[in-house]
């Protein structure tokens, strides 16, 4: 695929991947989502940790805490931060620009996401 300049090859995967990263990987795959941190207890700071810049990530975000506070939600980003480097969205796809995680989180949060009780529409 990357003779095509083909540089994300990525697979809708549910549930405990951590023995098929590695397979993936040797194969061509090199995104995986959603990283489920939740049920599977998927951690996308030590997958960065394992596999460095090779491994591309969506997801990962504990998407529990957005029932709790404000200052809550934002110890989470900081805990993913120096895990990611930017978020690909579809307003950056159409504007070129390139929003980090932290950015785009940060806008739900003004939002008002997190609020108890509030689910923000999700």
């Amino acid at each position: 695929m990357h003779r095509y300049d083909v540089n994300v090859t990525w697979v809708d995967c549910d549930g405990d991947i951590s023995l098929l990263i590695p397979l993936w990987l040797d194969v061509g795959v090199n995104c995986m989502f959603p990283i489920e941190v939740g049920t599977w207890g998927a951690d996308p700071v030590e997958l960065r940790k394992k596999y460095g810049k090779e491994l591309l990530l969506m997801g990962g975000f504990d998407k529990r805490i957005l029932a709790h506070s404000k200052e809550a939600i934002e110890a989470e980003i900081r805990r993913l931060t120096p895990s990611s480097r930017r978020a690909v969205t579809s307003d950056s796809a159409t504007t070129g620009s390139r929003p980090t995680c932290r950015s785009t989180i940060t806008g739900a949060i003004s939002s008002g996401y997190g609020r108890s009780g509030d689910t923000g529409g999700i």
